[in-house]
């Protein structure tokens, strides 16, 4: 170790050594640094003026500590390996801010996933009790709604065949009422109430009309009721009912009887409504039957029948008979023969379909007479009878015959103080309500069964006599009513006249037959 010696003041060295051995220790300062420490170093050697020159005390410590202090040493800004280490220490900023930020982001995903993965888990759950508790309910539905269905079909077997024995009781209670009625040879009576019409107070209270069953109408005019029995009353039925309730009568023109429906009853009572309806489903009884004939027909052919049909249609004016299918109007020779009635130049057209029949009433709705009154705006001016008549022959049997279904629409019965009419229209009215007189003094001629009967007081009784007792028919007389209270006098003079109608014998009909 060197020993310590003194210094050129005077005073013992403190340097320890130190100034042989700094220059043999590397110390790698550069830049400012470097400048300072030589500054030091000549600070060390010069002096003040005035004062000898000696050098400065020199601490490692100091030194040191002077180094540390001194601001870090300013980059080369001009130095590429500057700029790049500069480049790199801003990358590695950013990758680690990069980094930071998807590590967050990978917890908080982590984070969220066991927390979905978690809620789905107590979904499914939720889901599979539900799933089982549907399925349940599904089978407690599915076997209820078997249950219904099978209550259903048992309760709509019930009901069908109560309606089959009801229908059946019913058809026995008919069938039996018109095997009496042909062996008592009487005349059918039926009733229809038509509904309230354009121009009456269709709010108007029925309490005057009472309908206790289906063959039962009475009358009330304040006083004591008067009730009256038939074979059928319709109260304000559809024009297709009141079909299927005679279509067991005119069953029988196709196997062989001669068949007759008459409407009677006052002027605006729907008679020609009852008989020649509208379109559609509201067809009378002339465009249903014929259908129905037609139909039936065409069921026979497989056992080998054949039918022809031929039509006719007149009408009674005044009195005079002329021809509803012709346009000329020429007054028409009534001939009375044995047993029936010829009008010899009488039009009749062979039907082969029921489209030919609309093209005939078509005619004879332009060829009819008809005039508005006070009582009727369209009321029929006269009596029309329409006429099918039928050939029928069977290549097996050879049987073979000829009947007739005639259906008659009745001009309506007037009071002239009612009607107002005048001229052209109360000599129509007079002719219409002397017909319809005569027609009840028939009625009631065959009700006493009196030796006489009058026929020939007027060409409607003449052209009917086939059908009121001097022939071979069945007979069934439709009476048509008002609703309204106002004409409850004429409702009950109708019901009187369908009364003795039900009573009166004509004769048990016979079948039309013959050979080939």
């Amino acid at each position: 170790m060197p020993s310590r010696q003194p210094s050129r003041t005077g005073r013992p060295s403190t340097d320890l050594g130190l100034r042989s051995a700094i220059p043999h220790t590397k110390i790698p300062l550069t830049g400012r640094a470097t400048t300072d420490l030589a500054g030091l170093q000549r600070m060390r050697t010069s002096s003040e003026p005035g004062r000898p020159k000696t050098a400065a005390p020199f601490s490692v410590s100091a030194s040191r500590g002077r180094v540390r202090a001194l601001p870090p040493p300013r980059p080369n800004l001009s130095d590429p390996r500057e700029l790049k280490k500069k480049e790199w220490k801003l990358n590695i900023a950013e990758l680690e801010k990069v980094c930071e930020e998807r590590s967050r982001l990978v917890s908080e995903l982590t984070t969220q996933n066991c927390s979905l993965t978690l809620e789905m888990d107590n979904m499914k759950t939720q889901l599979n009790a539900k799933t089982m508790l549907h399925e349940s309910a599904c089978q407690e539905v599915a076997r209820l709604t078997a249950d219904g269905e099978r209550m259903k079909r048992e309760a709509e077997e019930r009901e069908s065949s109560l309606k089959a024995q009801l229908v059946t009781q019913d058809q026995k209670v008919r069938t039996l009422l018109n095997d009496v009625v042909d062996l008592r040879g009487k005349i059918r009576v039926a009733v229809r109430l038509r509904p309230f019409v354009k121009g009456e107070d269709a709010g108007e209270s029925l309490s005057h009309i009472g309908f206790p069953d289906r063959r039962s109408i009475s009358v009330n005019n304040g006083s004591k009721p008067t009730a009256y029995q038939f074979q059928h009353v319709f109260c304000q039925a559809s024009q297709e009912y009141v079909f299927d309730e005679f279509k067991e009568l005119i069953e029988s023109v196709i196997s062989g009887y001669n068949v007759a429906i008459i409407a009677y009853g006052q002027t605006g009572s729907g008679k020609t409504y009852t008989m020649r309806g509208g379109e559609g489903d509201q067809r009378g009884l002339i465009p249903r039957a014929v259908e129905f004939m037609f139909l039936t027909r065409n069921n026979l052919k497989s056992m080998d029948w054949t039918y022809e049909y031929a039509a006719s249609f007149l009408e009674v004016y005044n009195d005079d008979v002329f021809d509803l299918l012709r346009n000329e109007r020429t007054k028409l020779k009534v001939v009375l023969g044995t047993g029936r009635v010829d009008i010899p130049d009488l039009k009749t057209v062979a039907l082969q379909s029921p489209d030919d029949l609309h093209e005939l009433m078509l005619l004879a709705d332009k060829n009819r007479s008809t005039a508005a009154t006070k009582m009727n705006e369209t009321s029929s001016r006269s009596h029309a009878v329409f006429t099918l008549r039928v050939t029928a022959t069977n290549a097996i049997s050879s049987e073979a015959f000829t009947s007739s279904l005639s259906l008659v629409d009745l001009a309506g019965s007037e009071r002239a103080k009612e009607s107002e009419v005048s001229g052209p229209r109360f000599t129509e009215m007079t002719h219409i309500n002397k017909a319809l007189s005569n027609l009840q003094n028939v009625i009631r001629c065959q009700l006493r069964k009196e030796a006489h009967v009058p026929y020939r007081n007027s060409k409607l009784t003449m052209l009917l006599q086939e059908c009121l007792g001097k022939g071979n028919s069945k007979t069934l007389m439709l009476v048509n009513l008002r609703p309204s209270f106002a004409n409850l006098t004429e409702t009950k003079r109708s019901l009187d006249f369908a009364a003795n109608t039900s009573q009166t014998v004509i004769g048990a009909p016979l079948k039309n037959e013959s050979s080939q």
